[in-house]
This record gives C-alpha cells, sequence and structure tokens, in this order.
C-alpha cells in the first residue's frame, strides 16, 4: 500500500504550528524534512495528551535520528498505526516502553516485509517486549503443535491455510526482531527458521493424511539444501524429495496437496516455494518415488551434482525409519567416488554457475554464487566430505558449519583455513539475510546503486559503504584463494608478483637463519609459503593463529603487505588487544622486491611474522573469531597507508594502545632495572644490529616501533625473546634508504630513542591519565 505525500497546508494551522516546533526538543527533529513532521503530527493525532505526546517523542525522536532514512521509517509508523483502532493507547504503551519504541525503530527501518505483518497485525507489537517468549528456542515438535493448535477448528481449508500463514509471520517476526538486535546468533536464527519449517511441513502432512484417509506410515518426505542443512533464510526455497516403502502412485495426491498447501497464495501470502527438481529426472519425474527406485536411480543414472546434494539430505517429515533406511543407503553411493572424477565434478558444477552469472553480468557482488561467495565455501565443505568421509563417518553431516569443524578436527582443513571459511561463511549468510529480509524476496546480489548499497551497510552496522565493500572483498577473496587450493591445485598457473616476492622472501629468510629449516617443519615451511601466497590486492594481510594447550597462549603467523609503519600496527593491535609477546621473529621483504618496474604488483614487498604470545588475565577474549577481526582491522590499517593516509591509521592504532593503558596502571614498586643497548655494525654487511635487553614493560615493542619509525629507522628483522620479566631483543635495522646506521650522532640518537621510551613505558602505568600521557609522549 503506497502511503500518499502529505501537504503541510493541509494541516490544521495550530497542529502543523506543534509540528515545526518538534524542531526545539533537544534538536532531535532537526534532520527532519517538513513533510515529515507533518507525517508525525499525522501520527500522533490530535486526541493524544500534550505530555504523553511529549513523553513519546522525547524517546522516539532520538532512535528516528539514528535510523538509515528517517522519512521512510516514518511512511512504516503512519501505515501502521492508521490501522490501529485503538492508536491513543498504543501510543501510551509506547511511552512507557521505551525498548518497544528502539525494536519498532529497528524493523522499520531494517525490513519492509516485517513492517508489512505489523500493518496487518498492530496488536504484535505488544508480544515484541516479552523478552522470554522473544528468545524462546523452540523445537520442531513445539513448532507443529503450534501450528496445529492455530489451524484446528477453521471452517474451511482457506481459513485452516490462513491460520497457518499468520502464525508462520508471527514467527518471522519474532525472529526478525532478535536477528535485527543481535538476541540470537546466525546459526541459532537459521536454526530455528529450519525447525519453524520443519513443523509445518509435518503439520501439512499430517492434516493431508487425515482429509485423505490416510497413515504417514510408509510415506517420508526428505529435505536437501538449506533446509536440509537446517541453515533456511527468511525467503528461501524448501527442496523436497517424496518417498514411499510401497506403491508411490497411491501417495501422489499426498505430495500434490503437500505442495498446495505450501505454496498456494493466500490473502495472507504462502507458506514456501518449493522446489522438487531433485527427484529423478528433475521436473519430468514421478512426484513420488519409491526407495528402492530412487537408490536405482543414483546408482545408474545419478550426475556428481545429485550425489552431492544428498549430502545435505534429512527427514523432516512422515516415516522416519523408512527415511533412516533410505539415508543410509545413499551414503554408501556417495561417500565412494573416485578423487579425479569427484573434483572434476565439482568443479565444472561450480564454473557453470558461474558462467551463468557472467552471461547475466551479475558476477559482481553474488553473495551466493559468485566466486568467493556461499557455494564455495560449501563445494569445498562437500568436496572434502565426499572425498574422506567414506573412511571417517565422522565427516558425514548435513549442516556446513559443522562440517568445516569436523573437517579441521580430523586434519582435512588448516586451522588458518577454517577461520576464513567460517568467519567468511557466517558475515556472507549475515548479508544474504539482510537482504532477504527487506522485502521477503530472493535476493543474492549487493546493491549497485549507492544510496541502497549505503543503505545495506548501515543495516550490517558498517560506518559506510565503502567499509562494509571492503570487508566483503577481504573474505571474497580469502575465500577463493582457499577454493583454487582445494579444487584447483593441480592447474598451472603463472606466478604472480606476489607469489614471486614470497618465494624471495623465503629464500632469503633461509639464507640470513638457518636455523629456520630447523625450527620449521616442512609442513609448516609450506603453510608460510601459502599464506604469503593468499596475499593480493584484495587481501593486504594473512593470519594463521593455533591455541597452545589453552586459550592464553597462541602462536600466531602474521603475512602482508610490508608497508611503513605496518610492524606498528601488528604490534599496536596486540598490545590493544592485551596480548604479550614472549618471542618472535620479524622478516620484511624490503630487500626482496623485484626491479625494472614501477608497478606495485611487481614490485610487491612482503612480511612475515611469527610470534608466541600470552594473554593477559583481564585481556579481551581470544579465540577464532578474534583472530579473523585482527586480520581486518590489520588489513584495514595496511589498506590506509598503502593509499597515502599512513598517519590516519598510525593514529587509529595509538587511540587503540592508549585506551589499553588504563588496563595497565599500577604502583611503581621498584625502579627500572638497568637497560643494555649495543649496537653491532660488523655482523652483517647490510644492516645495522641492535641488541636490547631489558625487564619488560606492557607495550614497549609497540612504542620503540613507533618511536623508530618517527625517526626514520626501518625495522627490517626482529628477533624477540623473553625470560621471566626479561627481554632479549635484536632488531636487524637500517635507514629508509635502506643503508646501515653508521653516522656517531645518529647512533646516539638512536640509543637516547630506546632508553627514553623505555622508562617513559615504565612509568606510563602509574600516571594520573595514562591514556593522555601516552598520546602526548607520542607527540
Amino acid at each position: 500500500m503506497k502511503v500518499p505525500p502529505v501537504d503541510p497546508s493541509e494541516l490544521h494551522p495550530r497542529a502543523f504550528e506543534e509540528s515545526i516546533d518538534l524542531r526545539q526538543l533537544e534538536g532531535e527533529g532537526e534532520a527532519l524534512s517538513a513533510e515529515a513532521l507533518c507525517r508525525l503530527q499525522n501520527f500522533l493525532g490530535e486526541q493524544t495528551d500534550p505530555q504523553i505526546r511529549k513523553q513519546f517523542l522525547s524517546i522516539f525522536l532520538p532512535w528516528l535520528s539514528r535510523a538509515s532514512d528517517p522519512d521512510h521509517c516514518l511512511i512504516q509508523f503512519e501505515r501502521v498505526f492508521r490501522n490501529d483502532a485503538e492508536r491513543v493507547p498504543t501510543i501510551e504503551f509506547l511511552a512507557e516502553h521505551p525498548r518497544a519504541v528502539e525494536i519498532l525503530v529497528r524493523i522499520f527501518s531494517s525490513s519492509s516485509y516485517l513492517s508489512q505483518i505489523l500493518f496487518r497485525h498492530p496488536s504484535a507489537i505488544f508480544d515484541l517486549i516479552v523478552r522470554e517468549s522473544l528468545l524462546e528456542l523452540k523445537s520442531r515438535e513445539q513448532y507443529r503443535n503450534e501450528a496445529l493448535e492455530v489451524s484446528r477448528g477453521a471452517p474451511t481449508e482457506l481459513e485452516r491455510l490462513d491460520a497457518l500463514r499468520r502464525y508462520q509471520q508471527g514467527e518471522y517476526l519474532r525472529l526478525g526482531t532478535c536477528d535485527a538486535f543481535g538476541l540470537m546468533d546466525l546459526k541459532s536464527v537459521t536454526v530455528q527458521l529450519s525447525l519453524l519449517a520443519d513443523g509445518l511441513v509435518q503439520c501439512c502432512l499430517q492434516e493431508t493424511c487425515r482429509q485423505l484417509g490416510l497413515s504417514e506410515q510408509g510415506f517420508v518426505v526428505i529435505a536437501c539444501g538449506k533446509l536440509g542443512g537446517e541453515e533456511l533464510n527468511y525467503s528461501s526455497d524448501i527442496d523436497l524429495l517424496f518417498l514411499s516403502e510401497g506403491d508411490p502412485v497411491a501417495y501422489w495426491p499426498v505430495g500434490q496437496k503437500i505442495i498446495q498447501s505450501l505454496g498456494n497464495v493466500t490473502a495472507e501470502g504462502f507458506l514456501y516455494r518449493v522446489d522438487m527438481r531433485l527427484r529423478p529426472w528433475g521436473e519430468s519425474g514421478p512426484l513420488v518415488n519409491s526407495i528402492d527406485a530412487h537408490l536405482e536411480y543414483l546408482r545408474t543414472h545419478g550426475q556428481p551434482w545429485e550425489r552431492q546434494a544428498l549430502i545435505k539430505a534429512r527427514v523432516v517429515a512422515g516415516d522416519r525409519k523408512a527415511g533412516a533406511r533410505f539415508l543410509k543407503e545413499v551414503d554408501r553411493l556417495i561417500y565412494a567416488p573416485p578423487p579425479a572424477d569427484l573434483r572434476a565434478g565439482i568443479l565444472e558444477s561450480k564454473q557453470r554457475i558461474e558462467r551463468g552469472l557472467t552471461r547475466r553480468g551479475e558476477e559482481w557482488g553474488e553473495v551466493k554464487s559468485g566466486k568467493g561467495s556461499l557455494r564455495d565455501v560449501e563445494f569445498i565443505t562437500q568436496y572434502l566430505q565426499l572425498l574422506h568421509g567414506g573412511a571417517r563417518p565422522e565427516l558425514r553431516t548435513f549442516n556446513t558449519l559443522d562440517g568445516l569443524v569436523r573437517l579441521v578436527e580430523f586434519g582435512f582443513l588448516r586451522p588458518d583455513e577454517y577461520r576464513h571459511l567460517s568467519t567468511g561463511y557466517l558475515y556472507l549468510r549475515k548479508v544474504e539475510h539482510v537482504l532477504q529480509l527487506m522485502h521477503n524476496v530472493q535476493s543474492h546480489k549487493l546493491p549497485e546503486d549507492e544510496a541502497a548499497l549505503e543503505s545495506l551497510a548501515y543495516r550490517l552496522d558498517f560506518e559506510s559503504a565503502e567499509q562494509f565493500v571492503r570487508q566483503y572483498d577481504m573474505h571474497r577473496q580469502s575465500i577463493r584463494t582457499i577454493f583454487q587450493n582445494h579444487l584447483e591445485a593441480e592447474e598451472f598457473v603463472e606466478p604472480s608478483a606476489k607469489h614471486r616476492a614470497a618465494d624471495r622472501l623465503l629464500e632469503r629468510i633461509v639464507m640470513d637463519e638457518p636455523g629456520y629449516d630447523h625450527v620449521f617443519s616442512e609442513r609448516e615451511r609450506e603453510h608460510h609459503r601459502q599464506l604469503l601466497g593468499s596475499l593480493g590486492p584484495d587481501r593486504l594481510a594473512a593470519v594463521s593463529a593455533s591455541a597452545q594447550g589453552n586459550t592464553r597462549r597462541w602462536k600466531v603467523a602474521v603475512a602482508g603487505h610490508d608497508e611503513p609503519g605496518a610492524l606498528l600496527a601488528i604490534c599496536g593491535l596486540l598490545f590493544a588487544a592485551g596480548l604479550d609477546i614472549l618471542e618472535g621473529r620479524v622478516y620484511t621483504g624490503a630487500d626482496v622486491s623485484s626491479t625494472g618496474s614501477n608497478s606495485r604488483a611487481d614490485r610487491a614487498a612482503l612480511f612475515l611474522n611469527y610470534f608466541t604470545l600470552e594473554a593477559s588475565a583481564d585481556s579481551e577474549i581470544i579465540d577464532e573469531q578474534f583472530w579473523s577481526t585482527y586480520e581486518t582491522r590489520l588489513s584495514e590499517l595496511l589498506s590506509e597507508m598503502q593509499t597515502g593516509e599512513p598517519r590516519k591509521a598510525q593514529a587509529r592504532v595509538a587511540r587503540l594502545a592508549a585506551s589499553r593503558v588504563g588496563h595497565e596502571r599500577r604502583k611503581a614498586e621498584h625502579s627500572l632495572k638497568p637497560i643494555t643497548i649495543s649496537i653491532d655494525n660488523n655482523s652483517s654487511a647490510e644492516m645495522t644490529v641492535l641488541h636490547v635487553q631489558s625487564e619488560d614493560t606492557p607495550g614497549f615493542l609497540y612504542e620503540l616501533s613507533n618511536a623508530l619509525m618517527l625517526s626514520g629507522v626501518n625495522i627490517r628483522r626482529m628477533q624477540i625473546g623473553s625470560t621471566e620479566r626479561f627481554v632479549r631483543d635484536t632488531l636487524f635495522v637500517t635507514d629508509l634508504a635502506g643503508r646501515k646506521l653508521i653516522e656517531e650522532d645518529r647512533l646516539k640518537e638512536l640509543t637516547t630513542t630506546i632508553l627514553l621510551v623505555k622508562h617513559c613505558m615504565h612509568l606510563l602505568p602509574t600516571a594520573p591519565d595514562p591514556e593522555s600521557a601516552w598520546l602526548h609522549l607520542r607527540e
């Protein structure tokens, strides 16, 4: 329903004057247009008590000002409450329940579909503030029983279906609200949406069998796709198979009736679009097939993609014993393919999808099926499950995230690959959810319109579309690299500049540190090579982390594009998180870039650092998600450094580090123990070697990196070691032109800088305002 524009002149003069006065209410109305103010006056109505009106506005306007489109949000309010016969009591209710106002603004801003549900049923607002019912996690049996209850006693078939659709919409409203406010994580939301679909399918089957006088015994409903994987979206199709143990023809009316109940459109909409193309011979095949006939089809005619789809097969309704027998036989068929055929089949399926996107000009921003998309994660997971699931039955699971966990647990994925795939998958699923929740349509593509992209970024809690797209591209590139490593590894690819730079850097590490080959196993060295090789324009940093017995101690490898200040960013982010560097090695590629070209790609300089870290008792939670966020933050800082904004990036790191200083506050119980600094210009023909031995102080390595950078000193290599409260650091440094530091004045300046920073860092936590002192120290 389109709401017509409001002409201010049509309002009562006094009412319009009051609406203009809203601009003065704590300044919150200043961003609203005159038309928006008129809509607000219409929405409130003249019957609302002035005191209630003012109380409501004091809550409503601050939330409205934070909406991505305040005018659109107001339109939704006007639409909903124009239909509400109890408008005045509702406004009084909202004035007394600020949480309800916040919920409504968020819903009206993020989803026209959920707004439409409230437009038809305004009374649903009152249910949204009851926290216990809002957050309830229901079982499929509970969903089924509730669906049966709401439809019981309906005098006609149409009214029964309308009751089911209203019930589904109410649950979508509840789950969508939890989703929008982060009250449920993504996995909980998708599982609840899937169990709701299970319950509704069971309800439709039960009612269909009752009407036709048939038993559910011997009839099975199998779900595949997102429903089978318990990964359903708000607007997903549901992929179903209908099977029977006896004569399938007898159950054709059951199958037809279920599809009609789920898919037919009534005044209240529809439940689900049903996709039956996974049955033998697709749409031309029988609607219901016998279990034995379906298995025989898979043995003799089944295509690789059909076997792959059955990884997600799950019994959702009907005879569960018969369904379990079918799935057991399916496992024997699908988990024993020849490796080469399996890889070729899955790769061809993905390439065919991508060719279709290219033909339609839809490749960019395709969250579901493009390069580095959700399909890439699913195909990697399914490829490894099918490849190893014959020998390892533990890998057989219908859920993608669960499959990734099992693959890393049994060593078929590296921890860093698992982290990139799982965090990327969750990120893309969240984007897909927000896209679909807006209008309840099957949308998987990012908008190309700038305003629409900004709105999407806002709904995903990003500051700007640019920041959102940057993170989207990072996830996409990481996922695509892993996809290529597993499914395109046998194909020769001409080494790029980044791969050549990676090889040169590793060769230099081996030359400069003969112990490298002894410290790291062949598998770890190959992992370093892959980490460096995964870098590119869309991925400026790559992080691999593994917990050492507990989540307080970690071994971390960090690779990235070498920019002035990169080490500063690495150490600053670690310090800000409360992570202490116990041991480490730092290598930069400033001396291994290729020559003869001005192209950044051709003169790619990389760094490779590896650390042993320990989290302080009051550090933030250090887990796989933390390292994904760390990689993203580091990449953003390197991007700013690369694009000519190093001071901005350094200031961001400084603010983060300064906030950590407050956590390190303590009394100066003893004076700082002596610091030993020795300068060696003989050991290396190319670099000056500094040996620093001192008492450990929080943040020293970060601030030392900062001070040396500001002094025009480039840290080319570093070895970090510690024993109890003492650190022994060896730094290999040059000036910014790559020359050794040999002038006596310069060496004195260098020594003074280190001493000054060390003493300041020892005393800083005792200052009345450590954060302010830290920031002034940098100046």
